[in-house]
């Protein structure tokens, strides 16, 4: 019986501060009861509204993140951890920019649609039988950041609605009436009265998929029906709110820590306490709002909580046996000879052939078939751009390697980290937040963002009993809570949002010719520093204590080789913006062709750094022309594929061992 008490007053707390945050200032109780005034009107048709659509929306989460994690055995597991929301969210945004008509009258089947898509990808890939692990934490989570940037570029297509489709992607609990709360409480109910009927073959389900089926269960049938009543119930909510992450990780969490073991008192519990939960973070924002003198996003609150407990939920549920690296040695043993000399060849040559090649109504053109007059405003134009891509490819390709290797795991990289989500969020503040001119303190704040993620990070590798998956997942956690704050400050911008969206895409096109030649110069430095420290990188790799024990200063090395990686994380953030996945996927390309020392994978991936982000450079010229996609967006799109392509063969070859 206690842990309902604490449940419902959590509940009744959550609703009360909800209350009071909102309340009209100088509403009396004859006002009130009145309803006549403006202050009565808010009250009874804004903030009343704004509860009921926390409570709902909440409790579909946390009933959604509940049954999720009931299904994949996983303490980890919620729409926002499987990729869910994410799916839902990129659906309805592609809709609501190419067809928007469809996306007024059907935004809840696209999400529906949008939401199972990835959550299907996401497990399938992952494998059925290692659902409780944190493979599929990782996939899901990658794939949220893989998303992320295919919406930065409808954001970016569809300029004129930057600002809107900003607050809405982090979340918007703002009514103007009770039609949206009525609209959504039937779908939650229906689905709730859904999800309970099927508790006892959800019970059956904790014997485990085998002794399930052994009972007459069909197990598969049985999830695709759960999952799809969980999707079905997160999609209702995002087609009225937006994105609103964490909700339904925390709340079933909060359930067990209440000692509730039974399904369908752990399902109608998840509900309430997610309702709890939604009603008491979006209290943070409706009583921020007077000070911050416009919209703060209620996913930005949610996720402020969600993040820290995604962490802690992993560091104490997760078991010790699903925690374990992610191991992907396949490829060439030794590097031929060739090698480095071919990948630095052709460095140089994509380097010149994008300074020389341009788009035109008939296609490619070279500089030398222009005219004279406008031959040197091109080149003054072009060169900057691929010259910062160059060197911004080899900076995220090396400090790919050092965390990789003293990770000891191949998906480690500054984006996943969340060491790129500290650089831009600090760049971002002092700019939003702060006013001061972006040119100034672009390094220093980017620079310092990248030092402390990397400082939090480092606090908790210094705990020996840490797996490198965790503080991976622990990486992606930061990253998630970082990109809400994001979200925040770009709602709150003005009209520096576009210029702001437009660097966050990684636009190597809008870097400077001092700016260009200044990255380009770091990257040299950052390699020559790196590459002097190889035998560090070499011995760290094999463990900190063969490292020890051959004469290295371990925290004093590993502390040198972060300041490296902060250094290069907040010099191309400060540049050219923040670029995903470049960092993960030239290291693992270096290694796959056999560059396994430590200098030859510094050699081989800078190069192959370079020449990625190059080819993202010249590819987003020819694909948007007569405009330019953003490089950051075309190699965020590719490494995204890779990562998966990565993990899929990863996890074959386990199956086939």
């Amino acid at each position: 019986m206690r842990p309902y008490l604490v449940v419902l007053a959590l509940l009744i707390a959550g609703a009360g501060l909800h209350i009071a945050a909102g309340f009209p200032p100088g509403l009396t109780a004859v006002a009130l009861i009145d309803g006549s005034g403006l202050r009565s009107i808010l009250f009874w048709n804004v903030e009343l509204p704004r509860v009921a659509m926390a409570l709902l929306v909440g409790a579909a989460l946390g009933l959604a993140g509940s049954t999720m994690q009931e299904v994949t055995r996983n303490p980890l597991g919620s729409p926002s951890t499987l990729g869910t929301i994410a799916g839902a969210w990129l659906a309805l945004m592609v809709a609501t920019v190419f067809w928007p008509e469809l996306a007024a009258r059907y935004g809840v089947w696209i999400c529906l649609f949008g939401g199972l898509a990835v959550t299907a990808l996401v497990l399938t890939v992952s494998g059925l039988a290692r659902m409780d692990g944190i493979v599929v934490i990782v996939l899901g989570m990658a794939t949220n950041l893989f998303l992320g940037g295919a919406a930065l570029i409808l954001a970016l297509m569809k300029g004129d609605t930057v600002h809107a489709v900003f607050v809405w992607s982090a979340g918007d609990l703002t009514q103007t009436g009770w039609a949206d709360a009525g609209w959504l409480a039937p779908q939650v109910a229906v689905g709730a009265v859904l999800l309970l009927s099927l508790a006892r073959p959800l019970g059956i389900m904790r014997l485990g998929q085998d002794a399930a089926r052994a009972r007459g269960l069909a197990v598969l049938p049985l999830m695709i029906a759960l999952l799809a009543l969980s999707v079905w119930l997160t999609a209702a909510s995002i087609a009225v709110v937006g994105a609103i992450g964490f909700i339904g990780l925390i709340a079933p969490n909060v359930v067990r820590l209440l000692g509730i073991r039974a399904v369908t008192p752990s399902l109608l519990l998840g509900a309430l306490v997610g309702a709890a939960g939604l009603a008491l973070t979006d209290a943070i924002p409706v009583a921020l709002n007077d000070w911050s003198r416009t919209l703060i996003p209620s996913g930005s609150s949610a996720a402020l909580i969600g993040a820290p407990a995604l962490i802690l939920v992993a560091l104490k549920q997760l078991k010790p046996e699903t925690a374990g690296g992610f191991h992907m040695h396949w490829g060439l043993e030794r590097a031929p000879r060739a090698l480095i000399p071919a990948l630095c060849g052709t460095a140089l040559v994509a380097i010149a052939l994008a300074i020389g090649y341009g788009a035109s109504p008939d296609g490619a053109i070279w500089i030398g078939d222009q005219s004279e007059r406008i031959r040197g405003m091109i080149l003054s134009l072009r060169w900057p751009s691929v010259l910062a891509a160059a060197g911004a490819g080899a900076v995220l390709a090396i400090i790919g390697v050092i965390l990789q290797r003293l990770l000891r795991n191949p998906l480690a990289s500054p984006d996943v980290l969340g060491v790129t989500a500290g650089a831009t969020f600090i760049a971002v503040a002092g700019v939003v937040f702060l006013g001061l001119p972006a040119a100034e303190i672009a390094i220093p704040s980017a620079v310092l963002g990248a030092f402390a993620v990397l400082i939090l990070l480092s606090a908790l590798w210094q705990r020996s009993e840490t797996p490198p998956a965790i503080l991976i997942l622990t990486g992606i956690a930061l990253a998630a809570l970082l990109d809400a704050l994001i979200q925040f400050a770009m709602a709150r911008a003005g009209d520096e949002a576009y210029d702001l969206l437009a660097w966050r895409t990684g636009a190597t096109s809008l870097v400077s010719a001092a700016g260009a030649a200044t990255l380009f110069a770091t990257a040299i430095a950052i390699f020559g520093l790196a590459f002097a420290l190889r035998r560090w990188l070499t011995l760290l790799s094999l463990g900190e204590g063969m490292a020890a024990a051959r004469g290295v200063g371990v925290i004093s090395a590993r502390r040198i080789l972060l300041t490296l990686v902060a250094a290069g994380a907040g010099s191309v953030v400060a540049w050219v913006g923040p670029i995903s996945f470049i960092g993960l996927l030239a290291p693992h390309a270096a290694t796959m062709l056999g560059a396994r020392r430590a200098g030859q994978q510094l050699v081989a991936a800078s190069a192959l750094g370079a020449i990625l982000l190059v080819a993202a450079e010249v590819t987003g010229r020819f694909v948007a022309y007569p405009n330019q996609l953003p490089a950051g967006i075309v190699a965020a799109l590719i490494g995204g594929g890779y990562l998966f392509i990565l993990l899929l063969l990863s996890l074959l070859r386990r199956r086939n061992l």
